[in-house]
């Protein structure tokens, strides 16, 4: 199967932003983002819990976009995993978040660019989201505009904690 290209997304920038890797020292700014991305909930020890796993694992990855004075702005998170059906690796964006103030400025998009290239790297054959369909990026067709495409199927769980 061939490797898919992923083009970037295209987006004009406003602000100044880099992106990295999240460390450890990053706990209480990714904890902000995930609050902001409408999990406020959580309580401060689980939170610290997960994401200690989650940057600790060898199949994850977070993300920071930051502004020029290390400003957390939004943050996404990573998993891959071979797929049978695929015959080959698929890549998830588990979290993607920007603050509000900093929305429309490209952050997201910038941070789907990264997806991209870290998909190429992996040589993921698909890179797939679940998303709420009342979420605003959603309702802006944000990923739509981003390359993705809705696929038809219906997320089922068990929600057991």
């Amino acid at each position: 199967m061939p490797i898919p290209h992923f083009p970037p997304c295209n987006k004009n920038m406003t602000h100044k932003i880099k992106l990295r890797q999240a460390t450890a020292s990053d706990m209480e700014s990714v904890h902000q983002l995930i609050v902001a991305l409408g999990y406020p909930d959580i309580s401060k020890e689980k939170f610290h819990e997960g994401f200690n796993a989650v940057i600790n694992h060898a199949d994850s990855t977070v993300f920071l976009a930051t502004d020029g004075s290390e400003k957390p702005l939004g943050l996404m998170t990573l998993s891959k995993r071979p797929q049978l059906r695929l015959a080959g690796m698929i890549l998830c964006i588990d979290e993607l978040a920007v603050l509000n103030e900093a929305r429309g400025s490209g952050i997201g998009s910038a941070l789907l660019d990264k997806a991209k290239a870290f998909a190429g790297e992996i040589q993921a054959v698909r890179i797939e989201l679940h998303t709420n369909r009342m979420r605003e990026s959603y309702r802006r067709q944000f990923y739509l505009k981003n390359g993705f495409i809705e696929a038809n199927s219906a997320l089922m769980r068990i929600d057991l904690g």
